[in-house]
């Protein structure tokens, strides 16, 4: 798979699963080797979405270097934020391969969850 590719499939899901009301690419940056994709959606029940994904081409496959979600309910209260940024470096056991979650009180914990198929 190429970079457009990726990013065409992205947006395929984007426009074809039944959760999305709508949504608007915010910012997208496709080269040879790697690329960047922000979109904000809005889900059918008024959550709103945004991701962000940095890829990058390796051995013809595609590796997702760096992502964050994150999604708000209907009056912009934070529900969840998963990201492998390293916006907490004090925090322990942090590592870059590993997915952290925010959750809504603003508690920072290791997570084993990986959206799936955002949307």
């Amino acid at each position: 798979m190429t970079v457009p590719e990726y990013f065409e499939v992205v947006k395929a899901h984007l426009l074809t699963n039944p959760l999305v009301e709508n949504f608007q690419i915010v910012r997208e940056r496709i080269a040879a080797n790697d690329g960047h994709i922000r979109v904000r959606m809005k889900l059918i029940n008024g959550n709103l979405i945004e991701f962000s994904e940095y890829i990058q081409l390796h051995a013809g496959n595609i590796q997702v270097i760096t992502y964050s979600y994150h999604c708000t309910d209907t009056s912009g209260k934070l529900i969840v934020r998963w990201d492998n940024t390293p916006h907490f470096p004090d925090l322990d056991k942090f590592s870059a391969s590993q997915t952290y979650r925010l959750s809504r009180n603003g508690r920072i914990r290791l997570s084993d969850e990986y959206i799936q198929g955002v949307g």
